[in-house]
């Protein structure tokens, strides 16, 4: 691994450019990657709190190394805003077809209308909490330092989950919501019914599927 290492670094040992002469930017090489890297790992920033990697100990390649994530300030902020901005987006979705009127107080409402509504309204639930939380978490991270950040992000791993779990649940009852609400429109039209009922079933299967191996990763 070391040899082909060397011939990787041999091949990419001349500088390019990026946009020619009107920008000049300079692109680093492999080698200058791997030292930058493994001056990340020196300090305590690993995921896993054990400090630097194998690799950055004498290990046996910038594989390795790659393998191994790194956490930082920068990266816990942008998770936590992108989080929080979806979540938002999509409980805004949820609010909308609660309005939609399907269940009118002192009515009798039809049961997949009630379900409908149900799915909505644990969706919004779930979808704001996830966006306070990452509010939330953005405010304490935001406030702290550098190493002072991935610290308190290693000793409360269970707290920077919470976001990402609860928006992907308000996700796929907002999907099953918008499943049921296209079945229950198109009760008059059997083959656009059932042809929408497979799209949704899809859509729900790929996110949970993308979800599973995001997971086992």
């Amino acid at each position: 691994r070391a040899a082909h290492l060397d011939r990787q670094v041999s091949i990419v040992r001349q500088p390019c450019w990026v946009g020619g002469p009107i920008f000049g930017m300079e692109t680093p090489n492999v080698r200058q990657v791997a030292q930058s890297m493994e001056a990340k790992y020196a300090s305590p920033r690993s995921l896993n709190g054990k400090g630097a990697p194998p690799t950055a100990r004498g290990g046996n390649g910038v594989a390795e190394l790659l393998a191994e994530p790194v956490l930082d300030r920068e990266r816990l902020l942008n998770d936590t805003v992108n989080t929080g901005v979806m979540a938002a987006l999509i409980g805004g979705f949820a609010l909308s077809t609660m309005q939609m009127g399907m269940v009118v107080p002192g009515e009798a409402a039809e049961q997949l209308t009630v379900v409908i509504y149900m799915l909505s309204v644990v969706s919004v639930h779930m979808c704001t909490c996830s966006s306070l939380s990452s509010a939330f978490l953005y405010r304490q991270i935001n406030a702290l330092g550098d190493d002072a950040a991935c610290v308190w992000a290693a000793r409360h791993p269970l707290l920077l989950s919470l976001p990402m779990s609860k928006f992907a649940v308000g996700c796929m009852l907002y999907l099953s919501s918008v499943l049921c609400l296209s079945f229950y429109d198109l009760q008059e039209e059997p083959r656009a019914q059932r042809a929408m009922l497979a799209v949704g079933c899809g859509s729900l299967s790929m996110v949970a599927i993308t979800a599973v191996v995001i997971a086992r990763c």
